[in-house]
């Protein structure tokens, strides 16, 4: 299972959420979707609707922006193109039945994303749960009863195929409207977890992997080019020198949680860790008194700590002051 498989791999895994950032414009797009990848994504997202149809314009302050940032299938494609020539999955948020069909039988979704708006769209949720795809399923402004209510739907019995992700759906987030608590709360409850962090900076996702163990963790970002950028979600975005830095955290935050029990200081001890050396230049016969004992660098004869073994012990050989002290000088 592909879940288990990121699991078993104890690796992060970063998706770059493009959204609409990308203005409707293919260079745009091609250098979030390059520019991400090499900032150290694993994943490229975007929102995906053929027809922009699914919105309406009455209480909708960004009707112009989404009809503006609709992409053709043609544009899908050159974006699933790009994404395997860099080695990067990439998956999108369809907004409807049919969208996600098109997306999950033209191309190869490693995963299926479900957004927070859709968190009660039942008939997309068990439409999405048949299709045999991992699924993420995003949160905000979700109860626990209604995420509860989703996330039965979507595994259908098949838990570890589902990745609730906390998220809070203002942008920005603010840091004092995060509840690392419902983190905790989810971690406990469901059996994956990742973040979908509209925060500004790397300190919500270090929150949370602080809370993850050794478990899968995901977390998904916006990207921006700039944050100067004409549309909603350039000012909250990461751009891409942010982008790389919460990259490098989060791997940093890797690394050092994958040395469990390894000797990564041999080497160093070695070097800094001491030995006991003779004080004194002594003969054959001589009886080890302990003021004929020093200790000093490096660490690569007997420790310190076996000293008394070594005290009124007769010697077999001649030494000098500074050699080492050896078993074998010892009848």
């Amino acid at each position: 299972m592909v879940v288990e498989e990121e699991r078993k791999n104890r690796m992060s895994y970063i998706i770059a959420e493009i959204g609409i950032n990308h203005l409707g414009n293919d260079d745009i797009m091609a250098k979030l979707i390059t520019d991400s990848a090499e900032a150290g994504a694993d994943a490229i997202k975007f929102q995906y609707w053929s027809s922009p149809d699914v919105f309406t314009s009455e209480g909708q302050p960004f009707y112009h922006e989404f009809v503006k940032n609709t992409l053709t299938k043609n544009q899908v494609r050159n974006i699933f193109s790009l994404c395997k020539r860099l080695g990067v999955d990439c998956f999108g948020t369809a907004s409807d039945t049919n969208d996600l069909a098109f997306l999950v039988n033209n191309f190869d979704m490693k995963y299926i994303k479900i957004g927070s708006d859709d968190l009660t769209n039942i008939p997309l949720l068990e439409f999405a749960a048949g299709l045999g795809k991992p699924i993420i399923l995003s949160t905000g402004m979700g109860t626990m009863a209604e995420i509860r209510n989703a996330y039965n739907i979507l595994s259908k019995g098949n838990e570890e195929e589902v990745i609730v992700m906390y998220c809070l759906s203002s942008y920005p987030a603010k840091f004092e409207d995060i509840d690392g608590y419902k983190m905790e709360e989810l971690r406990k409850e469901f059996y994956n977890t990742g973040l979908s962090d509209h925060t500004r900076g790397n300190k919500a996702a270090l929150l949370f992997y602080g809370q993850r163990d050794n478990a899968l963790k995901i977390f998904e970002k916006h990207v921006t080019l700039s944050h100067k950028l004409p549309g909603p979600d350039h000012h909250f975005s990461a751009d891409m020198k942010e982008f790389a830095e919460y990259c490098d955290d989060i791997r940093a935050m890797d690394k050092m949680t994958s040395n469990a029990h390894k000797d990564t200081e041999s080497d160093m001890r070695k070097i800094a860790r001491k030995s006991l050396v003779y004080g004194s230049n002594l003969g054959i016969g001589d009886i080890l008194d302990e003021e004929w004992i020093s200790v000093k660098r490096p660490g690569t004869g007997i420790e310190p700590a076996r000293l008394k073994e070594f005290v009124n012990r007769e010697l077999k050989t001649e030494v000098n002051e500074g050699d080492l002290l050896k078993e074998e000088d010892f009848e």
